[in-house]
């Protein structure tokens, strides 16, 4: 994975721009940290340019945290549904051919 350098006010307002934009929402530095768990809080309260190096799957896990936290999506994970429901299944051999006929009819 790649990694993204953002001046920490830069960081912020890249958050609170795309959550924004997916759930019409404006949200303020201290909302996202109150958002976010404790651990994350560092990289939103601070030094306005502070350098951060953040690695791009990181910046897609704390933007799907934000947006699961104020009812956007369903899941705060930001993995596709479809690959967590194949493990649930993969080791049932009652259930697994029916999930893949449930997959197959909604690629279609």
């Amino acid at each position: 994975m790649g990694t993204i350098n953002f001046r920490r006010i830069e960081f912020v307002t890249s958050l609170s721009e795309h959550v924004g934009y997916k759930a019409g929402l404006a949200l303020t530095r201290e909302r996202i940290a109150e958002l976010l768990d404790n651990d994350q809080d560092r990289l939103v309260l601070g030094n306005d340019e502070k350098l951060l190096r953040i690695r791009s799957d990181e910046y897609g896990d704390y933007l799907c945290r934000l947006l699961y936290k104020v009812g956007n999506i369903s899941s705060p994970d930001s993995m596709p549904s479809i690959f967590g429901l194949y493990r649930k299944f993969e080791k049932d051999k009652r259930l697994l051919p029916i999930y893949l006929v449930v997959q197959e009819l909604t690629q279609n």
